[in-house]
């Protein structure tokens, strides 16, 4: 679950999320005597607008909980810095997102300092049913987590896989508009010969990639025969950002062999014989770099993304710098992007690019690490009274009822929508762009429903592309990639696993700009057939000498320096005890799909 980040990243993150020092004893215990209670996540400022507008999903939320709502305002960029200086405090908002267990050692501190309020004292089926109901679903986690001792002091906040590969398809049609040429300087055929048997060289047309071999023909022609075709050479296929090195993911997960999931970036996966191996140190990992680095070696990628944001790679794929790369899926957000910088109407934007599920690798492996089911999670201060923690329990118990479901998916009848026919029509209109507005676009309190579920922004029945988002989900779902296992956490993962990771991550990020890697012998550019594989992912014949010394010290280093190989037999002896609930747990996972309607 956890997102790597490039070396400085993740130095910075550590220093910020893990440098606190615990306060220890006694907590103080606040009550203000009202029944006003702070909520606390990035990017979330609009609700405090939305107070201030009294807004009809604020309202309803106040009307139905009997709680007024403030808002701790702060930038995704600096929401872990402000929890930190709070936690040091004895300050923490009365109820915040936290990565939870995505950073165990912050949270062990939290939860043996008393900064988060225990759960299991307050929860019952009987006063707060649905919270109840939320955290017997993930009961596990008292379990899987040594430093919980059996109990819960988090609320797990449910989601879905999101991430998909972008493409500019208005780049392919000019590419195949000029195949001839292309042909020619590939010294496959002239473009006369093209010219008169056009059929004959059909294999060489460029379209949305299913697989390695026609993704990296691709990136390559985007690379090097100017798709835009502005006359200069200022294009790449394919970039990524610093600090989301994880979006690689879908590379490594390409890696692995059909019937066995034993390739992916950042995590550990199941060995044949039912056991765990850290995912670093495995053979499918060392393809998975060789790749990135052919990329990186033949200027496909772009050699800037090391400095890149995430907003960064998404600006360079709409303004035309780079013809591919992977994100959540903000369909119409990019959409918006295109029509306003192209100015072009919602169908002409639609034909410049799409968004696919990650193409397969050679054994029909393809998709994204995702999260299993839940990202985060929200906590109540263990600052607060118990009178305070009961008003924040049955706060959030509405939030995660049937009747907020609803409210936060369809709105208020009269206000957001009304019934003809048995149907709900949106009363809330179209946007400047003719997109349908959304609870989200409408009504700035809609952020408050993010403290139940990541979900309803993302499943609104009214958005525009409604059925085509909803497919994409689905084929989301149907190819996610996740651990063997969810959240299970002994001690020495706790110790080790976030400082082995994040040294081996800043390895990768060396070995893909590490010439001495790269085989200039192996097959390049068009000429790169359907079976290639191995000129994509290595093997021992393609990998140099340097490569396989230089793969050998770092495996070493993982295993024995940075304790992998004590994190894996710690884990192996805990995944034994679980291993059937696990399979049971993600056999069962997203069973109704995604949509609404």
């Amino acid at each position: 679950m956890k997102k790597a980040l490039a070396a400085l990243s993740v130095a910075l993150s550590a220093v910020l999320l893990f440098g606190a020092t615990a306060c220890g004893g006694g907590r103080k215990k606040k009550d203000d005597g009202t029944n006003t209670l702070e909520l606390a996540r990035w990017d979330i400022a609009q609700i405090n607008t939305g107070k201030r507008q009294q807004t009809p999903i604020y309202r309803r939320v106040v009307e139905r909980t009997g709680v007024d709502i403030k808002v701790m305002s702060v930038s995704n960029t600096g929401y872990a810095e402000k929890l930190n200086m709070l936690y040091s405090s004895e300050d923490l908002p009365d109820i915040f997102v936290t990565p939870a267990w995505d950073e165990p050692s912050t949270y062990r501190r939290w939860i043996k300092d008393g900064a988060v309020a225990d759960l299991s004292e307050y929860v019952t089926q009987e006063k707060y049913p649905n919270v109840y109901a939320r955290l017997k679903e993930f009961d596990f986690l008292k379990d899987t987590l040594y430093y919980a001792d059996g109990h819960h002091y988090a609320i797990p906040l449910p989601t879905i896989p999101m991430h998909g590969l972008f493409i500019r398809t208005d780049w392919i049609e000019n590419l195949n508009n000029k195949l001839g040429s292309i042909l020619e300087a590939e010294n496959i055929a002239t473009a006369a010969e093209y010219a008169a048997q056009p059929d004959k060289y059909a294999q060489y047309r460029f379209g949305i990639p299913d697989t390695l071999p026609q993704f990296y023909r691709l990136a390559y022609a985007f690379t090097k025969y100017d798709p835009d075709g502005n006359g200069r050479n200022d294009t790449y296929g394919y970039t990524c950002c610093t600090s989301n090195m994880w979006y690689n993911g879908w590379i490594f997960e390409a890696m692995s062999h059909a019937d066995l999931h034993d390739s992916t970036y950042w995590g550990y996966v199941e060995t044949a014989d039912g056991g765990i191996a850290s995912s670093w140190v495995t053979e499918g990992n060392k393809q998975g770099v060789y790749f990135l680095n052919k990329l990186y070696q033949e200027g496909i990628m772009d050699p800037d993304y090391i400095t890149l944001t995430e907003p960064d790679a998404r600006t360079s794929f709409i303004q035309g710098n780079v013809g591919m790369y992977m994100e959540n899926f903000y369909y119409n957000s990019i959409l918006v992007s295109f029509m306003e910088a192209y100015g072009k109407t919602m169908e002409e934007a639609q034909k410049m690019f799409t968004c696919i599920v990650p193409p397969a690798g050679e054994f029909g492996e393809r998709g994204a690490r995702s999260n299993p089911g839940f990202w985060d999670a929200v906590c109540i201060s263990g600052n607060l009274s118990d009178r305070k923690i009961g008003l924040a329990l049955g706060f959030l118990d509405w939030l995660m009822s049937e009747e907020a479901h609803e409210l936060f998916t369809w709105g208020i009848e009269g206000v957001h929508y009304k019934v003809e026919d048995g149907k709900r029509v949106s009363l809330m209109g179209k946007d400047e762009h003719g997109f349908n507005k959304t609870l989200e676009t409408f009504d700035n309190a809609f952020p408050i429903g993010s403290f139940a579920s990541w979900t309803f922004g993302y499943e609104s029945p009214y958005q525009t592309n409604y059925e085509f988002i909803k497919d994409f989900f689905n084929e989301l779902i149907a190819v996610r990639k996740h651990d063997p296992f969810n959240v299970l956490q002994p001690e020495a993962y706790v110790d080790y696993d976030l400082a082995a990771s994040n040294n081996a991550c800043e390895a990768f990020v060396g070995f893909i700009s590490d010439s001495r890697i790269y085989n200039a012998s192996g097959k390049k550019g068009l000429a790169l057939g359907d079976s290639d594989y191995a000129d994509l992912r290595g093997d021992a014949a393609h990998y140099t000498a340097s490569y396989n010394s230089t793969w050998t010290d770092f495996c070493g280093k993982y295993n024995n320096a940075w304790k992998g190989t004590l994190l894996v037999e710690t884990l192996n002896a805990e995944y034994a005890k679980h291993k059937d609930f696990y399979k049971d747990f993600f056999a069962r996972l997203y069973e109704g799909g995604f949509g609404i309607v």
